[in-house]
């Protein structure tokens, strides 16, 4: 196992050493100890917004989530003197509960779970986590991020068949969030085009895809949803994320997620 040191390195500087996501990840559910002190470690060295909300939304949640009652004494006492702490605990998302340990969180400004009707567990806070994702984008080394994007955007899509059927309003609907094409292209540079064909049920000849286009599109869609969920309309937002990831946006993820993991497989090798 890595010592608090080396893991805590390797965390920061994520698009080089890979190795660290998987074992930050297991360490937060079986080391607990060890990740508290990695964490530690990240929070307290002034890290960039990026690296501050990856660890936030990732093995901090996870720690606290799993081990919150071990932890609770220690996090009030870090947050009373760090503003980087107090910064990344409003990102940690923790299930609403009455008892002491998620009521001292909420305290801290650790956000709430939403439990929707009709969607699977986890499924908002993944939708929350990949936008945000693509808001903070440009923070990131351009590997932790598309790394972090295959993460979340595996599990949206294994939720995908699980979203139960709503019944829409006819209000209003949110106003359309500015797309992040370009910039998501100026950012993936090399990265962003790849080889795909559109139905993998028809023998046809490859064509070239973007990676920038598709996570733009899917962060368009999600968004579009969630700010329905913000709204109040429940029903909505289920609707619209059943229908989105069903066609345009489900056609967007299953595009991306293979050009994802080429890119990652031949860049960790």
């Amino acid at each position: 196992m890595a010592d608090v040191e080396t893991l805590a390195r390797a965390w920061v500087r994520l698009q080089e050493d890979w190795w660290a996501h998987d074992v930050l990840d297991d360490v937060a559910e079986h080391d607990p100890e060890l990740a508290w002190a990695v964490i530690c470690r990240v929070l307290g060295d002034s890290p960039t917004q990026g690296v501050l909300e990856v660890t936030a939304a990732g093995p901090l949640e996870d720690l606290l989530r799993a081990h919150g009652a071990a932890f609770i004494d220690r996090v009030e006492a870090v947050a009373r003197s760090s503003e980087t702490w107090r910064k990344a605990l409003h990102i940690v998302r923790v299930a609403p509960a009455e008892d002491t340990v998620t009521q001292r969180l909420f305290a801290l400004g650790c956000a709430r779970t939403i439990s929707v009707s009709g969607l699977p567990p986890g499924f908002i806070g993944d939708v929350r986590e990949y936008v945000q994702l693509i808001d903070s984008s440009d923070s990131l080394p351009v590997l932790t991020f598309l790394a972090r994007a295959a993460e979340i955007l595996g599990r949206v899509y294994s939720a995908t068949w699980k979203i139960q059927p709503a019944q829409p309003t006819e209000e209003t609907t949110a106003e359309r969030r500015a797309s992040p094409l370009k910039r998501l292209a100026s950012k993936l540079g090399s990265f962003d085009l790849y080889f795909c064909v559109f139905n993998a049920l028809v023998q046809d000849e490859p064509v070239v895809g973007s990676l920038a286009d598709d996570l733009a599109d899917i962060y368009l869609e999600l968004a579009g949803a969630l700010d329905e969920l913000d709204a109040g309309r429940h029903d909505d937002a289920v609707c619209g994320w059943r229908f989105v990831l069903r066609g345009h946006a489900g056609d967007h993820l299953v595009r991306a997620l293979p050009a994802l993991h080429a890119i990652l497989r031949d860049e960790s090798a």
